[in-house]
């Protein structure tokens, strides 16, 4: 279990990460930083050592209000300019991340992923509104982590 401390509000995954998991689930309130931790990271792979990353929501349409993805990180990282266009992320000009729909994961079981060292499936817990889990979802994000990390150690 990871607490947060009363200097940090948001949660850091320095500590989650250290126990060398393949997959990690994070489950808390809203509000708690999981989806912050999870960019911050992502952007601190990118910049530290190139690395990219996957953003992986259930549906399509969960993926149409990227416009102000980054906003929040800007802060953070006030020497970096962080742009998307359409489902694409880049870091000062550079694509290091890009949005996929799991329920769309069949099509993309040919894609090369080399660069890609970090997947966030956010909002993998479904609330109470019209929408709904994928049939087989479970193995269709396993199947999935196969396609973006096959061939590695």
């Amino acid at each position: 279990m990871v607490e947060l401390s009363s200097k940090n509000i948001y949660l850091d995954y320095t500590r989650l990460l250290s126990y060398a998991m393949h997959i990690m689930i994070v489950v808390a309130l809203r509000g708690y930083g999981k989806t912050y931790g999870a960019k911050k990271f992502a952007i601190n792979r990118h910049i530290k050592h190139g690395e990219k990353f996957i953003y992986l929501k259930r549906h399509k349409n969960d993926l149409n209000n990227l416009e102000s993805f980054f906003s929040s990180l800007q802060k953070e990282f006030p020497d970096h300019q962080f742009t998307n266009k359409g489902k694409y992320f880049y870091c000062d000009g550079n694509m290091f991340g890009q949005a996929i729909p799991l329920s769309s994961w069949q099509k993309m079981k040919s894609a090369e992923f080399e660069e890609y060292t970090v997947l966030i499936f956010d909002e993998f817990i479904k609330e109470k509104d019209l929408s709904y889990y994928l049939p087989n979802e479970v193995e269709a994000f396993l199947n999935f982590i196969d396609t973006v990390f096959r061939n590695r150690e």
